[in-house]
């Protein structure tokens, strides 16, 4: 019956979604399928299937598959698109078709898109409203991705504090909250104040969701970066091999968050000076990096760094190619352009690989693209 396919769907839904939670993507895919074909059959309204549906595109992007991801996302829009502006269903979906739209390459979009739906919802529903609480944590992201970092402050502020208040310091949802600000503080160089929010969070991490958990690997890797920076290499390399080896194994080599992994590692190696195995995690991850991120401008970071490896190790011509490539993506990617803090890491590694191959007048060329974007980030 009608009421039966409900009550199976229901159940389905909730089996994946905890699946997805759990980051066993591919099991939480194989139920959102079941509770779909659920839900067709119970008859329900075109909202309640948008739901699940945006739910499952949402998983796919989760994988790394952010453009099976968006025409998932599109499809599920679609189901709610004739609905009025200010239909609940409608909103929600919106809100999970923004997130992927960012991871996709199109994060200033995604970001129209989410002021919107945000502003509605605020008025709809209330600040304290999950509906609210889950597209802020999705524009804050898009805001750090395109340096809209003093927009992402007050955000995860009051997204930490409704959190905290809601589920205490132990739910998955409040830990995200924790790790966004200290993101914001990594892309801030505040790398002392972004350890202190950190560390305190991985043995309780460890203890609750375990230590393979994905929470766990995010945490770490961010944590591990802050150590990195501030100089204490022995410290951060554990951290660092322990995120890499568990991606390489539970995602493979392509999964934007093994490629992200491995360029770490390889910076990590670079700095304590074994530039052979720099060098070899590098190229992996540079060679790796279109597979991972599709249009998503964060495969140029990857070729940015495994040039400053190349620098290093004075393969010039290779480091001038690998930035040139980095130049064209990031210098000219929706939402970052040639002044995003990220497009003038790659002009200061062009300075540094100038000078350091003594071509003065291409190192000029580069410092007065530095003081250019100088002036217009002010």
């Amino acid at each position: 019956t009608g009421l039966g396919a409900d009550r199976v769907g229901g159940r389905e839904r909730t089996i994946a979604d905890s699946y997805s939670a759990l980051g066993e993507f591919a099991l939480a895919a194989t139920h959102y399928t079941a509770s779909l074909n659920a839900a067709g059959a119970a008859g329900l309204t075109s909202g309640a299937r948008a739901r699940t549906a945006m739910r499952a595109a949402v998983n796919l992007d989760n994988q790394g598959l952010a453009s099976e991801g968006l025409v998932a996302g599109d499809k599920a829009f679609a189901l709610v698109a004739a609905l009025p502006a200010d239909d609940r269903d409608r909103l929600n979906v919106e809100s999970g078709l923004a997130g992927i739209e960012a991871d996709a390459g199109k994060p200033e979009a995604a970001r129209t898109r989410f002021l919107r739906v945000l502003e509605q919802q605020r008025r709809l529903f209330g600040s304290d409203s999950e509906d609210v609480l889950s597209t802020i944590d999705g524009l804050s992201s898009v805001d750090i991705d395109t340096a809209h970092l003093d927009d992402a402050v007050p955000l995860l502020t009051e997204l930490l504090a409704k959190r905290r208040a809601q589920f205490g310091d132990e739910n998955s949802k409040t830990i995200r909250a924790v790790n966004s600000l200290a993101i914001v503080a990594l892309e801030q160089k505040r790398y002392v104040d972004a350890e202190k929010l950190l560390a305190p969070q991985l043995p309780m991490l460890e203890r609750v969701f375990g230590k393979e958990h994905p929470l766990t690997m995010r945490l770490l890797s961010n944590l591990g970066g802050a150590i990195r920076q501030q100089g204490r290499n022995d410290e951060a390399r554990p951290y660092y091999e322990r995120v890499y080896q568990h991606n390489l194994k539970a995602l493979g080599p392509t999964n934007p968050a093994t490629v992200i992994s491995e360029s770490n590692l390889s910076l990590l190696l670079r700095d304590a000076g074994d530039l052979a195995s720099a060098e070899a995690h590098g190229r992996d991850a540079a060679s790796n990096a279109q597979a991972a991120f599709g249009d998503n401008a964060m495969r140029g970071i990857m070729y940015r760094e495994f040039a400053t490896i190349l620098i290093r190790a004075r393969q010039y011509a290779e480091a001038e190619k690998e930035l040139d490539r980095a130049w064209a993506v990031m210098a000219n990617a929706e939402g970052w352009g040639p002044t995003h803090p990220r497009s003038q890491d790659v002009v200061d590694s062009y300075v540094e690989l100038y000078a350091a191959w003594n071509k003065p007048d291409h190192e000029a060329i580069w410092r007065a693209k530095k003081a250019v974007a100088t002036v217009a980030i002010r």
